[in-house]
């Protein structure tokens, strides 16, 4: 099986977006998703509420002293929290190939940590 790691703040549409993608996933059966939410303030329970697939959701609270986004402390908080023996850390603004976690699965054994995160875009793009 598969954790599915992401993390963010305030991308509630980004995040329906996304579980959309992973719900329409061949074996779903082999994710496990897990979310990590940064003091979001926009409709993300409603989001989470309405999601097509199960999603695991964590809340970690702003810190002053922390500026910005603090993606790999987010990831980290989700990697620890990830049940399967296979972690993919995302970004929200992907969709995926309905195969695509089915195929990661038969490409990856225990122990991987397998990094399919999107930087130079706000916009979905699929990945296959």
């Amino acid at each position: 099986m598969i954790s599915v790691v992401a993390c963010v703040k305030d991308r509630a549409d980004s995040v329906r977006l996304w579980l959309q993608s992973l719900a329409l996933q061949t074996r779903a059966d082999l994710m496990e998703v897990v979310l990590v939410d940064y003091g979001s303030i926009d409709n993300l329970d409603e989001v989470l509420e309405k999601s097509p697939i199960g999603v695991n959701a964590y809340r970690v609270s702003l810190r002053e002293d922390v500026p910005g986004f603090p993606e790999a402390f987010l990831k980290n908080v989700g990697i620890r929290r990830a049940n399967c023996d296979v972690i993919a850390c995302t970004n929200v603004d992907l969709a995926y190939e309905p195969k695509f976690f089915e195929n990661m699965a038969t490409r990856c054994g225990p122990g991987v940590l397998v990094q399919a995160v999107r930087k130079d875009t706000k916009e979905h793009h699929v990945v296959s």
